[in-house]
């Protein structure tokens, strides 16, 4: 069942993801509609992984501060890594940022991050105030 959940939990983060760069490369970048993602289809699953990282972050016995902040970490970690597969191994550069201030290689750069972390303040304060681990080690229950 677990699995299952986890699953669910990738294809929902995936989607939403989807959904918010096509509306943010539709209103703020390139001003038309344009499929952000590499696949044939309303996937990336970049943000699935980083739905799983919250998630995953519900069973972490630490200070919420904490939390938030390896969850910053992490989820910036995973976007330099997925930019690095695809630039130097399927040589395909879906974003870039190397006109933005202090970024790196053009894949990371410290505005979205911040902003990223501003957004998903939110979504981790709700996450680890409503999702308490069951005792049996089994999935989390939010309530």
């Amino acid at each position: 069942m677990l699995f299952f959940q986890l699953v669910f939990l990738f294809m929902v983060g995936s989607v939403g993801g989807w959904v918010l760069e096509l509306f943010f490369r539709r209103i703020f970048s390139s001003k038309k509609w344009i499929n952000p993602g590499f696949l044939n289809g309303p996937y990336l699953p970049m943000y699935g992984c980083g739905t799983l990282l919250l998630y995953g972050a519900c069973f972490i016995p630490l200070p919420r501060w904490a939390l938030v902040l390896i969850l910053i970490v992490a989820l910036t970690l995973l976007e330099y890594i997925t930019g690095l597969i695809f630039i130097k191994g399927l040589k395909i550069k879906l974003w870039d940022y190397s006109r933005q201030w202090g970024n790196i290689q053009g894949i990371i750069c410290p505005l979205f991050p911040c902003c990223g972390a501003a957004s998903r303040r939110g979504s981790c304060t709700c996450c680890l105030t409503r999702c308490t681990p069951r005792r049996s080690g089994r999935g989390a229950t939010c309530g």
